[in-house]
């Protein structure tokens, strides 16, 4: 379902993930709602502050300099890199942290599952990993 002018449509409907907010609201999103409903960067602004917390504070630089990347070069020796993970495995690694509230461990899989759009983007950047198996 999708409401908006001709030519202009905005997704009312994209999966549970934005219903249960499983994952937080991209800026498109947010813009594409601000336009919809003519808001000057109300839904935008919110999209933005909320995909910056999912983060943890030493991690953020990083993430933000991973979203220009054009090739991403990773091993890893026990775990699946966070930028493949599924949201259930994601939670299940991020659980186990000591000290972190559910709220953090939803903000932090959000933020992990938002990191993919870097390798489902158009023109998305090419991806060499080296894991252990056995």
């Amino acid at each position: 379902m999708v409401a908006g002018t001709p030519g202009r449509r905005v997704p009312l409907h994209r999966g549970g993930n934005d219903r249960t907010f499983a994952r937080s609201p991209l800026e498109e999103h947010g813009t594409a709602f601000d336009t919809a409903l003519g808001l000057k960067d109300m839904f935008a602004a919110k999209a933005r502050e909320l995909h910056g917390e999912a983060y943890p504070p030493a991690f953020r630089s990083f993430a933000e300099e991973e979203k220009k990347a054009t090739d991403l070069f990773i091993c890893e020796h026990s775990l699946v890199p966070g930028i493949f993970q599924t949201e259930r495995y994601a939670q299940a690694i991020l659980q186990t942290h000591p000290n972190t509230s559910d709220a953090t461990v939803r903000e932090r899989v959000a933020g992990r599952l938002a990191r993919q759009e870097i390798i489902t983007r158009d023109g998305p950047a090419s991806a060499v990993c080296v894991g252990a198996t056995g």
